[in-house]
């Protein structure tokens, strides 16, 4: 059984969202899931595709581990505060232009600024998957960010549909 990983935005040397920018998040995911930060090693998933002037990021699991390769891609339109981040999953990918196989999309974004700001973050994490949750200094759960990615959820998403 793989061992979670919880990463907090108030860990020390822990990445910060501060405008709210699509950077911002897509470096969350890069410091917790690729990179590691401060003492917190990252769980080794990696980078396919990383693009910061019209945000896009793309990630996989660790194969190595057993891990089926499911690739993890987020994209906005532009980097500007409170862009709309689209997530989705892919079993196939070939560029940023070119995946398939996609499971459902997932649209959010910053919300607001200020002590409305989604800058408070938390991503649960293994080599196979992750949930990130974000929410407002508040802690309104009105206003909760949450989604995540992982091997059982991209396969059994695509079982199901070649099934019937």
């Amino acid at each position: 059984m793989a061992q979670v990983t919880v990463y907090k935005w108030d860990d020390v040397g822990a990445p910060q969202i501060t405008s709210g920018s699509p950077t911002e998040y897509m470096n969350v995911l890069l410091k917790c899931l690729v990179e590691g930060y401060g003492t917190k090693q990252p769980v080794g998933w990696e980078v396919l595709e990383n693009q910061a002037d019209t945000p896009f990021l793309a990630l996989h699991n660790n194969t190595q581990v057993g891990a089926s390769g499911g690739k993890f891609i987020l994209k906005a339109p532009d980097n500007g505060n409170y862009a709309y981040i689209t997530v989705t999953s892919a079993l196939e990918y070939t560029d940023k232009d070119n995946y398939s196989k996609v499971g459902r999309n997932y649209v959010f974004n910053s919300y607001s600024s200020g002590e409305n700001l989604m800058k408070n973050w938390m991503v649960f994490a293994t080599s196979y998957g992750f949930y990130f949750f974000s929410v407002t200094p508040s802690l309104s759960l009105n206003r909760l960010n949450r989604w995540g990615g992982s091997s059982f959820f991209l396969l059994r998403r695509f079982n199901t549909i070649n099934t019937k």
